[in-house]
């Protein structure tokens, strides 16, 4: 009696029952009674694609047994079901024909691929299924595309801050108030790792109800549909609005997506942040400084900020010390009632200015895009145009991130402002008040004069009192820098 193998797969197993390859494997095994053959074996692929070049364990196994031996059939419901793809089916015909395996289809009848007539007809059949397959793959992608551009939903897990009534997404409002809140955690300077620590602190559960990491916040707030922007593949399709009601404004998404890719943005191993002022403070040269541990002849190691440029010329302080000096002064500013000569400054001209250049920039790299696809200019054009525009583009956009933050924090300027940050300030931990410090202060470190006494001199650590988040420009530092203050008095200077 003729043994056989039966396979059974099904491209697509919407209900998960798979009843598709319960009903090829019932045909197939009434197949056996009439070849009066023995069903040694019966594999499957439910769910898995033949056409994709996916992995299909399934099938793997079964040419595995073939290979042993002993068999004289497979036996399937209909050739496409082995193979949509002639490259796996010259795999397929060279095992078949070295160990004697005749193939049998439901619906096509025996195969005999050790003739040239039987592989002929094999590959034409396995031609036109992978031509099926191309133009059924490519009807998909432009019905997805066309979807994408309407800015429909394309399916998958239910994005988090929406719901579906009738097929139409609406916002889930306690969902969305929270990712309102990240976007503003992120603007003020918070780190990835807080907001993970406050969502799971507060029992807050993904959409598909687990908890939340790193990776899961970042993927929320870089979506484009969070400012009711479509997408497709990726990209944001301009002037194609989507049908999810937009969370965040687009200035505030632009803005949190400069923070979250600014290859400047801190991170360390721990992603915790454990120095007040490291990527904080500024060298009277007006980089960075950043933590350091020294050990001086005849001394134990202590820590200290140091410039981030070498040589001479760049400062280094005790960080004890300084971080010392920072809370006391800074404390002493927000708890102060007396008035600060100094008048806030807008910033809604300079944002206009940017939002104005930037569309301006996205409108010159969508024709460049243009031009390349009608081939009036080659790629090499095309880059020349492109490349340096979305440099400037990212510039912009971090910019953007950074007077958004500005409009977000209170200002220290006003008697309001001081009451609010003081409430945070006095409750936060060390990174709330790193963030305060960010959004409203700066810190300038200068040389200890020489001859000075090996003691912490406080004038040499500068305090600032801003209108905008970030950095110091370099305007600034030398305006604090050059602020008269004697030995051992406090520096504070206003830079509205």
């Amino acid at each position: 009696m003729p043994n056989a193998l039966i396979y059974a797969r099904i491209s697509k197993d919407k209900t998960g029952a798979g009843l598709g390859v319960d009903r090829q494997e019932r045909d197939c095994r009434k197949l056996a009674d009439r070849l009066g053959a023995t069903v040694l074996d019966v594999y499957v692929d439910n769910d898995i694609s033949a056409y994709g070049g996916k992995h299909r364990p399934g099938y793997r196994a079964m040419l595995d047994r073939m290979t042993q031996g002993g068999i004289d059939y497979v036996l399937c419901w209909a050739t496409d079901r082995l193979h949509r793809r002639v490259d796996d089916l010259r795999e397929y015909a060279d095992i078949s024909i070295k160990h004697g395996v005749l193939t049998h289809a439901v619906t096509a009848g025996i195969i005999d691929l050790s003739t040239g007539s039987g592989l002929f007809a094999a590959q034409i059949n396995g031609a036109f299924a992978e031509l099926e397959s191309t133009r059924k793959s490519e009807r998909v992608k432009a019905a997805q595309e066309q979807a994408a551009r309407a800015g429909k939903w394309l399916g998958g897990r239910r994005p988090y801050g929406w719901a579906f009534e009738d097929g139409a997404p609406v916002i889930v409002d306690d969902e969305a108030e929270r990712i309102r809140v990240m976007h503003d955690a992120v603007l003020s300077g918070q780190s990835i790792r807080s907001i993970v620590d406050g969502l799971n602190s507060a029992g807050a559960l993904t959409s598909y109800d687990g908890h939340w990491t790193r990776n899961t916040v970042r993927q929320v707030l870089k979506r484009p549909r969070n400012a009711g922007l479509a997408t497709y593949r990726g990209q944001i399709l301009d002037g194609h609005a989507s049908t999810f009601p937009a969370i965040v404004s687009e200035a505030t998404h632009r803005a949190v997506v400069a923070k979250l890719t600014d290859p400047n943005r801190a991170r360390s191993t721990s992603n915790r942040v454990k120095y007040l002022l490291s990527g904080i403070a500024q060298c009277e040269c007006g980089r960075l400084m950043v933590k350091a541990t020294v050990k001086p002849q005849a001394t134990s190691l202590y820590r200290v900020y140091k410039c981030q440029a070498s040589g001479r010329g760049h400062a280094h302080k005790k960080m004890e010390a300084a971080d010392a000096h920072v809370l006391d002064v800074v404390t002493a500013i927000l708890h102060s009632d007396a008035g600060l000569d100094a008048t806030p400054s807008s910033n809604d001209d300079a944002r206009q200015q940017l939002e104005d250049e930037a569309a301006t920039l996205r409108q010159m790299t969508d024709e460049a895009a243009d031009s390349r696809f009608r081939g009036t200019i080659d790629q090499r054009q095309m880059e020349r145009i492109t490349v340096p525009a979305n440099a400037r583009l990212a510039d912009i956009e971090r910019q953007l991130a950074d007077l958004h933050a500005a409009s977000q924090t209170p200002g220290v300027l006003s008697a309001e402002g001081r009451a609010t940050l003081a409430a945070q300030w006095d409750t936060g931990d060390l990174e709330e008040r790193r963030r305060i410090l960010r959004a409203a202060f700066g810190v300038v470190i200068t040389r200890t004069p020489p001859g000075a006494a090996r003691r912490f001199e406080p004038s040499t650590v500068r305090i600032a009192v801003k209108a905008n988040a970030g950095p110091l420009t370099p305007e600034q530092v030398e305006t604090v820098v050059a602020a008269e203050v004697a030995a051992g008095q406090t520096s504070i200077t206003l830079l509205p």
